[in-house]
């Protein structure tokens, strides 16, 4: 669904409305823009159940209106003020954009410009100094009005997307930039451009990254920015959101905002990968011009003070050092400022910043401009220092080791990395407005590939942003049902890569969605190997084996892939095609082409390149994490709950609880431990909710998917279901000898349905009657499942049985695929896979398997709070993330 913001302005009792009237499509979102020193309070005719919308001065109007038919509104405080919305047609449509590209045809931008096209790289941030080992840059955050792309109708398949397939609407959008936007660019009348994802940061191990941060969007652009209240929408019926959710866990402030630097291994305080930063925007003058009180020029000078003190105090590239610790180090005069402004714009903010001050913490809230300077560390030593809390000596009293300049236990790891915005109750919807990016960590990695092809004439390097671009939450428009936005690669819509026949060009590949999990295939005439997964390198024999492997990237995951054509495939065409889905385990026949591949004719002297061999060297730091140093256990447990009432939203919880600041997991720095990360969704929720944390990247041990399929095949004859039955007729079907209980059935109009009961060949149950449809005579396929939960029959060669009355059996059996005993795979994110609820004769009620993953982490170098949560963002948003303290102290009484 679109979202629109109406302007006000004009004098008192003759303001006018514009675009007057608004056409939108149903269920999208409305909010008026007060451009004027008068507040107006905007009511919708006819519509007693919509509650008037305040809109003060120089403010935008809450709650926001979701419009299911066209209406006539008035202000109530100005009678002669009126205007209307109405609902777009395809003509009106085609009216509209011809008028509003109208005045400048020079930022005229069409639907058809988002389609195909030559793949275009992200800008590019980072100077790097050599000498003092530091990269610097600017990173914006601002406001775009953008030509966003909604799907039409259900998702095509792998074919191409056409402006058949879409309608295109022009959004005002979140956005990070390298450069401050023009004078104009967030004016009502600003030119629409193309999406494009944020700038690639570019710099290297053992750099001091320093950052000017500025947060220039006009908050009169969007809507629902308040902080400390959750956002509402009404429509004609009542309230639309918040419904069932509550502060902290909803959505809100969606232009207060902050950096998540994904798969740095550096400190989660002060000027780093602080996720508990939130920066407000910028004051504005209130009049036209709207210019911003603290820009780039503003702090300057104050930055340029803070980042000398930077350097000299975090001066140690291969030591853990945390810089600055208290408020005070930052500049006085920056400090003085943000007090002053963030005491006039949001007083709250100031008060919690206080509350922290006196207790010795860092403050969280800040106004228009935040430094960020932080370590990426060097490891130098040829082992893997002993993780060990105690470094200092019995019966000494432990601090963290950044104050002694004990040498890291873990160095940064080379590679595809990325960041993206991180504001709790706001990470969903600046994540899809495209606040993501990707960060390339250079090191000894890159240099080893570079040199190996620098014998060929060197190996072209593609950054390739996935993301899912659109408006507001489903959940903030109250789950109305409509297909997701589709993934766009930098911004567009399946743009092409252009490779000589039989070359090998480098992909680093981000799926920085806030949702959907992708699985790449490979196309024939096209080989691949992975180089690293989540920016962490794989090992040789990892590397070797990942030939044309299925490639899973959920929201979140990295994958740097060697790309090569077939050297004969002169002037050809390979689409590179994914399967989208909220479960791995689980088949969809959602697809999509995302780009392809355009080979040029051959020309003489091209060579026939091959792949890298054999991979990169692995530092000592990335060995693997043995039994003998685990010192701790812990179970988590994820849970997706639908809560009672209308609409019917979900509830996310992490060890039943959702998100309230505290403590959920306390570990002793410099130390590794083991997790149970468990997934307590089941049928009708299957979301395998990809787990992620944040400073330290951890290894899998065990996976157990209770919904795993060992093959699918299709099944003899066909099927057909009546409306609101579970009963499934065959014709010319061999149920009985074909088809087991437990057993899914893939039909067309249903979806995957487990099988209840067979009772012959040409009737079975399912485990539920399917909706008010009937599913006409089709024909399907089964999915045979690694687990049964009926030992008679005996399972087939290759299934497990486990009991389900007996938990102790719920666990990967020695048939299941598991990941290796050595040379284990580094990750910052990874599916937890998703519950099964076990029905069969006499147990319709079912009994819940969850499913898990183990885990283990050194959680060593940097103390502090950081936190897990799920990736999918609105899980994240609304509830399911708590906080990690890495403990830095340990009690000096070691030695009774």
């Amino acid at each position: 669904m679109a979202e629109w913001s109406i302007v006000i302005s004009g004098p008192a009792g003759s303001a006018k409305f514009d675009p007057n009237p608004q056409p939108v499509s149903a269920n999208d979102i409305v909010s008026w823009s007060n451009r004027t020193d008068d507040p107006h309070t905007i009511v919708i005719d006819g519509q007693p159940n919509v509650q008037p919308m305040p809109a003060p001065a120089w403010g935008s109007s809450k709650p926001a209106y979701q419009v299911s038919a066209a209406v006539t509104y008035r202000c109530k405080d100005h009678e002669n003020e009126t205007g209307s919305i109405t609902i777009k047609t395809a003509v009106l449509l085609l009216a509209l954009m011809a008028g509003f590209f109208a005045p400048s045809l020079k930022a005229q931008v069409t639907c058809a410009q988002l389609i195909g096209g030559e793949l275009k790289s992200p800008a590019e941030i980072g100077v790097h100094d050599e000498a003092k080992q530091t990269t610097h840059g600017t990173l914006v955050t601002s406001g775009e009005k953008q030509l966003i792309a909604f799907p039409k109708g259900t998702r095509v398949t792998t074919g191409p997307i056409t402006e058949s397939n879409i309608t295109c609407n022009a959004q005002w959008m979140r956005t990070y930039r390298k450069d401050e936007p023009g004078p104009n660019s967030q004016q009502p009348n600003a030119p629409v451009v193309l999406p494009e994802p944020g700038p690639t940061i570019r710099t290297k191990v053992g750099d001091l990254v320093e950052l000017t941060f500025l947060n220039l969007i006009d908050d009169l652009n969007f809507p629902g920015t308040d902080t400390g209240d959750c956002d509402q929408v009404q429509g004609n019926s009542g309230q639309v959101y918040p419904q069932t959710d509550k502060m902290p866990n909803c959505f809100h402030g969606s232009v207060f905002t902050n950096v998540h630097y994904h798969g740095t291994h550096t400190s989660p305080n002060s000027t780093a990968d602080n996720v508990f930063l939130e920066i407000v925007p910028s004051p504005r003058s209130k009049s036209a011009a709207r210019t911003p009180a603290i820009t780039a020029a503003s702090v300057k000078d104050q930055f340029a003070e803070f980042f000398a003190n930077c350097e000299k105090n975090v001066n140690n590239p291969s030591s853990a050092q945390i810089w600055p610790r208290i408020w005070n180090q930052l500049p006085k005069e920056y400090r003085e400022t943000q007090d002053k402004e963030l005491g006039k714009a949001q007083p709250n903010l100031l008060k919690a910043n206080a509350n922290a001050i006196e207790n010795g913490a860092f403050p969280q809230n800040y106004i228009g401009a935040f430094p960020y300077c932080y370590r990426l560390p060097v490891f130098k030593s040829d082992a893997v220092p002993v993780a060990t809390a105690a470094s200092h000596g019995a019966g000494s009293m432990e601090h963290d080791d950044a104050l002694t300049g004990r040498p890291v236990i873990m160095g940064q790891a080379p590679g595809t990395h990325w960041y993206h915005a991180h504001k709790h109750g706001s990470t969903t919807l600046n994540v899809a407005n495209g606040m993501t990016g990707v960060m390339v960590i250079e090191g000894d990695y890159d240099k080893q590939i570079k040199a190996f092809y620098d014998t060929y004439g060197g190996i072209t390097q593609q950054v390739i942003v996935l993301n899912q671009l659109g408006g507001i939450p489903r959940r903030e428009g109250g789950n109305v049902s409509s297909p997701g936005p589709y993934f766009s690669v930098n911004g567009r819509l399946q743009p092409y890569v252009t490779m000589k026949p039989g070359a090998v060009q480098w992909w680093r590949i981000a799926n920085t969605s806030s949702r959907t999990t992708l699985i790449l295939k490979v196309p024939a005439g096209v080989t691949w190997r992975q180089l690293a997964q989540d920016g962490v390198q794989l090992t040789d024999r990892n590397y070797k084996s990942s030939q044309n492997a299925d490639i899973v990237l959920a929201s979140g995951n990295r994958a740097d892939l060697l790309v090569k054509t077939a050297p004969q495939g002169q002037g050809a065409t390979y689409p590179i095609n994914a399967m989208l889905t909220m479960d791995p385990a689980i088949p969809t026949t959602s697809t999509q082409m995302l780009l392809s591949i355009k080979t040029t004719a051959s020309q003489p002297g091209d060579k026939d390149v091959p792949f890298m061999d054999p991979a990169p060297t692995q530092p000592p730091f990335l060995d693997d994490i043995k039994d003998a140093e685990i010192t701790g256990r812990k179970t988590i447990v994820f849970a997706t709950n639908r809560n009672s009432g209308t609409p019917g939203f979900t509830k996310q919880t992490i060890d039943g609880k959702q998100f309230n600041g505290e403590v959920g997991a306390l570990v002793l720095m410099n130390q590794s431990e083991e997790w149970k990360i468990v997934n307590e969704s089941y049928a009708g929720t299957n979301i395998a909710h990809p787990f992620h944390i944040h400073i330290n990247p951890f290894q899998i041990t065990e996976v157990f998917t209770p919904n795993e399929t060992m093959r699918t095949a299709k099944g003899t004859g066909s099927v057909s279901i009546p409306a609101s039955s579970a009963i499934v007729t065959g014709y010319g079907t061999t149920f009985t000898t074909e088809i087991r209980p437990g057993w899914v059935l893939n039909i067309p109009g249903t979806g995957r349905r487990i099988v209840l009961s067979v009772q012959d060949n040409t009737t079975l149950t399912l485990t539920g009657a399917i909706g008010s449809t009937a599913v006409p005579r089709t024909e399907f396929t089964m999915d045979v499942p690694r687990y049964v939960f009926l030992n008679s029959p005996r399972p087939l060669e290759g299934q497990c049985y486990l009991d389900p009355n007996d938990p102790a059996t719920w666990k990967p059996c020695a048939a299941a695929p598991q990941p290796p005993l050595t040379e284990r795979i580094w990750w910052d994110v990874f599916p937890i896979p998703t519950g099964l609820n076990v029905t069969w004769a006499g147990n319709t009620s079912g009994t819940k398997v969850p499913g898990y993953f183990k885990l283990r982490s050194r959680f060593v170098d940097y103390s502090g709070y950081y936190v897990i949560h799920c990736h999918i963002l609105s899980h994240e948003d609304t509830g399911m993330m708590t906080v990690v303290y890495v403990a830095p102290l340990q009690p000096p009484f070691s030695h009774h």
